[in-house]
């Protein structure tokens, strides 16, 4: 195992490049190649990628070595489906009492960054629930999405105002002033127009 003071900046450089769809479904991923890239040794990246492929962000495929993943419509609906149904559980027995305020706080930056803002809040509604290993799950199935959602909004519009009535309305129910349910209907057609668009983003996916 690689020093932990190298591992960990490898491990976040490639995790976000992963994200942000830097590399084309299908890429190999050579770790002689990506270790002269980041300036590192074989080792950590090694390390890196394979902490990636458990958490589904690399795969591995025999006689390829690493590679990006290559997600097909289906998967796309499937994640979405998994994403939604376990967020309209958590709503379900939602209770605000222990949450941290911080599951739902955007600084400057994350105002920035739609896929920052979008992960915190499904963070939040995950964590309504109390149960800490759902919002890991929750957080699995966002980062599978990431690089297919990446730019969304050269897909769809109104994606900012999208988010920021999704935003808006979460942060209305964790305050009292409205139920957690009402969150139903704003997430039912969030999935359904990602659904619908599965096809297109993953054109654009594609390049």
């Amino acid at each position: 195992m690689s020093p932990a003071h190298v591992f960990e900046p490898t491990y976040r450089t490639l995790r976000e490049r992963l994200l942000t769809a830097t590399w084309p479904a299908g890429t190999r991923l050579e770790s002689a190649r990506l270790a002269a890239m980041l300036m590192v040794s074989a080792t950590p990246v090694r390390d890196s990628l394979n902490r990636l492929l458990g958490e589904g962000l690399v795969m591995l495929h025999p006689g390829l070595g690493f590679l990006v993943p290559r997600l097909l419509e289906q998967d796309v609906r499937d994640l979405l489906a998994c994403q939604h149904r376990l967020l309209l559980i958590a709503l379900e027995s939602a209770s605000f009492a222990r949450q941290s305020d911080a599951a739902t706080h955007r600084d400057d930056a994350a105002e920035e960054h739609s896929a920052t803002r979008r992960r915190a809040l499904i963070a939040s509604i995950a964590l309504a629930c109390n149960n800490r290993a759902w919002a890991d799950l929750a957080h699995q199935i966002e980062d599978r999405l990431a690089p297919v959602l990446h730019r969304e909004a050269d897909v769809l519009d109104d994606v900012a105002a999208e988010l920021d009535s999704l935003e808006n309305t979460w942060s209305r129910a964790r305050s009292g002033a409205t139920p957690a349910t009402t969150m139903v209907p704003l997430l039912d057609a969030y999935v359904q127009r990602r659904s619908g668009a599965a096809s297109a983003l993953l054109v654009r996916l594609a390049g």
